[in-house]
């Protein structure tokens, strides 16, 4: 199985094998793979990133202190909701999507593998609608990104690596090269390999957690 689908056959595997999320959840969710089996991680705070931080940091005491079969899984998946909103002539939503007219609720689905590939889904729950992309971009991206690294350690950075060194040379994934040049920076912050100098970029999306 190729590093550009084994994040979403994770995700297709974990959205058949779990209870659907409801529309409107109070606090973000989050899900690991063990094996087939689909273990959820307690999360305590409703904040994104408050989520994902304590997710990081207590990863480990967590995991020693359980019977899970390994210390790392194969995949996690984070799941929040918010809403979509129509994107204006810029390509960016005009103002706060949960203020728009056309405001849709959706959730947004990210899946995350242990060979550094992603699958992020945005599934609006009014028809099923929904889209994909493995090319995220933004804060969450980054976020997501520091969190594999914690996760996965060193693997995680010679995966994004492995991508590299496949992407090179080849014209057509410039826009993928960039992409995954990135990430490796991203990750190599979140390692302490490198310093962050530079203030944090706001998070441009369609979608905006509650």
């Amino acid at each position: 199985m190729t590093q550009q689908t084994l994040a979403k056959s994770h995700l297709d595997n974990w959205r058949e094998a779990t209870p659907a999320p409801p529309e409107k959840m109070e606090q973000p969710i989050i899900w690991e793979r063990y094996g087939s089996e689909w273990v959820t991680v307690p999360v305590t705070t409703d904040e994104v990133y408050s989520a994902l931080a304590l997710y990081s940091a207590s990863r480990w005491e967590r995991r020693t202190q359980s019977d899970l079969p390994t210390l790392a899984p194969s995949a996690f998946v984070f799941v929040t909701t918010g809403y979509g909103a129509p994107l204006g002539a810029d390509g960016k939503v005009e103002g706060r999507p949960s203020e728009h007219p056309l405001r849709r609720r959706l959730r947004v689905m990210c899946c995350y593998a242990e060979d550094a590939s992603r699958v992020s889904r945005l599934e609006f729950t009014d028809d099923g609608e929904s889209n994909e992309t493995e090319d995220g971009t933004g804060q969450l991206a980054e976020a997501l990104d520091s969190v594999g690294w914690a996760v996965w350690g060193d693997s995680y950075f010679q995966a994004i690596m492995e991508q590299i060194a496949e992407a090179t040379g080849n014209p057509e994934k410039s826009d993928t090269m960039k992409n995954l040049v990135g990430r490796l920076v991203n990750v190599l912050k979140a390692s302490g390999s490198v310093d962050d100098d530079e203030d944090d970029d706001d998070y441009d999306d369609e979608s905006e957690g509650e």
